[in-house]
C-alpha cells in the first residue's frame, strides 16, 4: 500500500502582536510533519541567534523580555527538511511594543 505523504504545511505561524517592553512573550512556528526538521529564524532579515533573552523552544520563538529597540521590525520562522533539503518560510510578524 502506498502512503500519499500529505504535503509539508505549516500548522502554526507566527502572528503580529502586542507586546510590553519588559515582558514576555511568544512566536509560534509548527509544520504538520515536524520529523527531521530543523527550524530558524530570522530577524529583519538576519538569523536569530539563541540567547539568555530570546531563543527558540520547539519552533516557537521565546521572548523573556521584549525590547522596544531590539525586537522592531519582522520575524520569519524557517523550517528546513534534513532528508530532502527543502526549505519554507511563513510571512513576517511584528510587534506592535508598547
Amino acid at each position: 500500500i502506498l502512503v500519499q505523504a500529505a504535503s509539508f504545511s505549516f500548522t502554526k505561524e507566527p502572528k503580529s502582536q502586542d507586546a510590553l517592553h519588559g515582558r514576555s512573550a511568544m512566536l509560534r512556528c509548527e509544520v504538520n510533519d515536524p520529523q527531521g526538521v530543523i527550524y530558524s529564524w530570522k530577524h529583519n532579515g538576519e538569523k536569530v541567534t539563541n540567547s539568555e533573552r530570546r531563543f527558540l523552544e520547539g519552533g516557537n520563538l521565546k521572548f523573556t523580555a521584549i525590547d522596544r529597540t531590539l525586537d522592531s521590525g519582522n520575524f520569519q520562522c524557517f523550517a528546513s527538511k534534513n532528508s530532502t533539503g527543502e526549505e519554507y518560510h511563513t510571512g513576517e510578524a511584528s510587534f506592535n511594543i508598547k
